[in-house]
């Protein structure tokens, strides 16, 4: 298995989206660093299995999250005829790394939620909802 771990802020609020019988949560995340005088940005779009629905309204644009996940290239032709790469990441771990100014989770709690794990359903005194 190839893993991806990424630390950045999310570029807009999360979507739902289906595909069969699951839910899923979808956004973009991206990562900027200097190099000399010059700063480079990656973005990745991640899907993070939320069935239950509740990871939604803490994904929100500008909050700092820490995704683990199997990684995905992809290239193909835009419609302008110019070659593009894209990024795409399954998450399998997601944590939180510090909060927006919405009320959204604040400060490094080192909460983390891993789909099935058995420490996100056996901590009940999580303070997150999930």
């Amino acid at each position: 298995m190839i893993r991806l771990e990424i630390i950045g802020n999310i570029g807009k609020d999360a979507e739902e989206k289906k595909f069969g019988d699951s839910v899923y949560a979808s956004f973009s995340v991206c990562h900027t660093e200097k190099r000399g005088d010059k700063e480079f940005t990656t973005w990745v779009n991640c899907l993070k299995k939320d069935d239950n629905g509740k990871l939604l309204p803490y994904l929100k644009k500008g909050t700092k999250v820490w995704l683990s996940g199997n990684p995905k290239a992809n290239a193909y032709i835009n419609r302008d005829g110019q070659a593009v790469g894209d990024l795409q990441l399954t998450v399998f771990s997601l944590e939180f790394c510090g909060g927006a100014k919405d009320g959204s989770p604040k400060g490094n709690s080192g909460h983390e939620y891993v789909q099935g794990s058995p420490n996100a359903e056996s901590n009940p005194s999580d303070s997150l909802p999930f």
